[in-house]
């Protein structure tokens, strides 16, 4: 399924993003990782982590043209990070491919942070 047909879905809608908005969702990015690497207590290390991956999903979705409507709109966000990651890079404009560049590091940042503080048990997958 495209996200297109996510829009058509009314999952989504179209949304124009710009340089400042991504810039300033990689600085939360970055704040929340650093975050929820000096905390020690499991669930607040969980729940800085999972706001990164939302604005990292949300980096991605903007970069694509859309944003998530109200109603479930983390799911749809995060649940997007495999539409736009696993489609075809030839179909991508390259504004798209650089930014994925940039938040792939994060997610993998991420999923390090998650291995080291044995939270995997608290991952729910999709």
């Amino acid at each position: 399924m495209t996200l297109k047909q996510w829009e058509l879905n009314s999952w989504l809608k179209k949304h124009s993003t710009n340089r400042k908005e991504i810039e300033n969702l990689f600085k939360l990015v970055e704040r929340d990782i650093n975050s929820a690497k000096e905390n020690t207590h499991p669930d607040w290390i969980f729940n800085i982590a999972y706001n990164a991956a939302l604005k990292l999903s949300t980096i991605l979705l903007y970069s694509s043209g859309y944003m998530a409507e109200r109603k479930s709109n983390h799911y749809y966000t995060i649940l997007s990070i495999t539409e736009i990651l696993g489609s075809n890079k030839k179909k991508k404009p390259l504004t798209l491919i650089h930014v994925e560049l940039n938040v792939i590091p994060h997610l993998m940042i991420m999923r390090d942070l998650f291995q080291r503080k044995k939270l995997m048990n608290y991952l729910i997958l999709y």
